[in-house]
């Protein structure tokens, strides 16, 4: 039987920082100081980011190979943010921006 209680704290990853429930009340902290968030609202925003970003990935890779390229370019994800998202985007960023 497999276990539903699992531990979302430690499980989701983004480049070498692990996002913990922790994190999310700390972040949410910082924009609204008397905001509350239990661990299973954080728990959700941890499951949603991840899967946002796992889509993100995935269509910047689909945009890579739709080019023919050999490896995922700024471009590719900057058009994956403009089909996928509201955000604004911003082309001018130049290539070394990260």
């Amino acid at each position: 039987m497999e276990n539903t209680n699992r531990n979302y704290e430690k499980e989701y990853t983004v480049g070498e920082d692990i996002i913990t429930i922790e994190n999310v009340k700390q972040y949410a902290a910082m924009f609204q100081p008397n905001l509350t968030i239990t661990n299973d609202i954080a728990t959700i925003l941890i499951e949603s980011l991840s899967e946002y970003l796992d889509n993100l990935i995935s269509l910047s890779v689909k945009m890579t190979k739709h080019r023919k390229g050999l490896y995922v370019q700024k471009k590719d994800v900057v058009e994956a943010l403009k089909k996928r998202s509201t955000l604004v985007v911003l082309d001018d960023i130049n290539d070394d921006w990260y």
